[in-house]
């Protein structure tokens, strides 16, 4: 039972950033193999994160009795979760800005191997590429996590929320956050682009690091009945703007 709710909640992950890479990022073969580079880079960026993060939160085997001591007096779980966000975005941030980097190049060497810059709607496809290839990455890199709890033999549910189970507390918010991973590197990417200004490619690091303190409303009880429709409302409202502001 619990490892059919597990796919079945794979797949809302699944379904829609299948749907649009296929009607984007498969429209050409270049496109393709660079979304594949993309991915690669961000499962880099992702790994030099989880090296950091072991040091919050070692794997039992590595605890020795001074670790164990440190990690359980060291202040509340909300503390202990607001350190890994920081650092998690810290690196998501870096690993955005080195992305903006590597899509100026690459606009950079297509516009002058066709001997004329790139229209808008080959730059927009390309951004749209990397910001697909970071959200896929990190949606996979959520699901995996998933892996030992399909190994039981119930519903999951959490504590703090049994209103809902696990899986469809991560699906709805993981596919509400994919979309704003989506939404702020096209939105960073034509400010940097438009206006080379740090205030403009900050408010796109600003939603993303907003929608990653409202998942923190899950340490609350009952607080997951808040979080998902609230990343659901920033989702749709963020791209809302993004789209009558023409990015």
């Amino acid at each position: 039972m619990v490892s059919v709710g597990g796919l079945g909640s794979l797949l809302i992950i699944a379904g829609p950033l299948a749907s649009v890479y296929c009607a984007t990022v498969m429209s050409s073969s270049f496109t393709i193999l660079y979304s594949i580079a993309c991915m690669f880079f961000w499962l880099a960026v992702l790994f030099g994160m989880a090296s950091v993060l072991v040091w919050f939160e070692p794997s039992p085997s590595l605890l020795t009795d001074e670790h164990t001591a440190l990690f359980h007096s060291e202040g509340s779980p909300l503390m202990h979760n607001i350190r890994i966000l920081v650092v998690s975005m810290i690196f998501q941030e870096i690993g955005r800005y080195g992305s903006w980097l590597v899509h100026g190049a690459v606009v950079d060497v297509l516009g002058k191997r066709q001997g004329s810059p790139l229209v808008a709607k080959d730059i927009l496809l390309l951004a749209i590429t990397q910001g697909l290839s970071h959200a896929i990455v990190h949606a996979m890199v959520f699901s995996g996590s998933w892996i030992p709890l399909l190994m039981g033999g119930g519903t999951l549910y959490n504590q703090t929320c049994p209103q809902m189970s696990v899986f469809t507390v991560g699906a709805v918010s993981m596919l509400a956050i994919s979309s704003i991973i989506t939404l702020s590197t096209l939105h960073s990417h034509a400010a940097m682009a438009k206006y080379g200004a740090w205030s403009k490619r900050m408010s796109a690091s600003g939603v993303h690091c907003l929608a990653a303190c409202i998942t923190l409303l899950n340490l609350i009880h009952g607080g997951c009945m808040v979080t998902v429709p609230l990343l659901c409302g920033v989702a749709v409202a963020y791209g809302t703007w993004v789209i009558r502001h023409k990015l």
